[in-house]
Formats: structure tokens, sequence, C-alpha cells
């Protein structure tokens, strides 16, 4: 078993994660590297449709918008100062 798999899905993401995420979001799965496709699966934030297109699940889209909120925080705090 990899890292991949013991990781819960309300583990932190790299930046690079957070990236494939968004980019899953954006319907370019097809370019992620392997090992994010990975990361994502197992912590079922995307899933594989019948036809074989990597989608994000509700657990994806909540934490995509977590995400978000996150990066517009860091932002705000970054003008503040």
């Amino acid at each position: 078993m990899n890292a991949a798999h013991s990781r819960p899905s309300t583990a932190s993401l790299s930046p690079a994660e957070a990236n494939a995420l968004r980019r899953v979001s954006n319907g370019l799965a097809k370019h992620l590297p392997d090992q994010h496709r990975e990361v994502l699966l197992s912590m079922n934030l995307a899933a594989v449709t019948l036809g074989g297109n990597i989608v994000l699940t509700e657990a994806g889209r909540q934490r995509l918008s977590l995400e978000h909120s996150d990066r517009d925080d860091s932002r705000k705090d970054k003008h503040r100062s």
C-alpha cells in the first residue's frame, strides 16, 4: 500500500495536489501526473466515470471550495500586513 492510500480525505494537500484538484474541476484531468491522480482518487476527492473520465466527487467539490477560501484568506492577510 502506498502513501496515497493511507491519507484520509481531510488530509492536507500539497500545492501540486491542490492544483491537480483544480485541473480536474476544469476538465483537464487527462494532463495530471499519475501520482496526483492516484492521490485524488484514493482520498475520494475524484472518481472515474463509466466513460473513463476523472471527475470531482462531492467531497472533491467541497474541498475545492475550501482550498479557494483558504487561498483568498491568505491573500487578504498579505494585504493587511
